[in-house]
């Protein structure tokens, strides 16, 4: 396996995990205020936009790094870094179109 390739299943991993402690969160919130559902999913997609944005700023990054890779070595910090969004931004897309796909009227 690659370098990249465990970078990005580790950001899946991470990905599951915060995915589901955003959710049982947003679930504990809404025991508290009586509307359990839609805490846990605002939840869930507030941070799967904040992963979106982080996902923009990595691939800008790895664009500044592909520019100057002709010119001297290569950085794996960037390489894991984009590895992990990558996998933060596959899960959170999966999520929002799951989302879009049963109930886009849950607000």
């Amino acid at each position: 396996m690659t370098y990249f390739a465990s970078q990005l299943r580790l950001g899946l991993r991470y990905a599951a995990w915060f995915a589901a402690i955003a959710a049982a969160f947003g679930f504990c919130y809404g025991l508290i205020s009586g509307i359990v559902w839609q805490p846990a999913v605002f939840a869930v997609l507030f941070t799967g936009t904040l992963a979106s944005l982080n996902f923009v700023v990595a691939v800008l990054c790895l664009l500044v790094h592909l520019g100057g890779l002709p010119f001297g070595k290569g950085s794996r910090r960037l390489v894991r870094y984009f590895g992990l969004s990558l996998g933060f931004f596959l899960v959170y897309l999966s999520f929002f179109g799951l989302i879009k796909l049963f109930n886009p009227s849950i607000f």
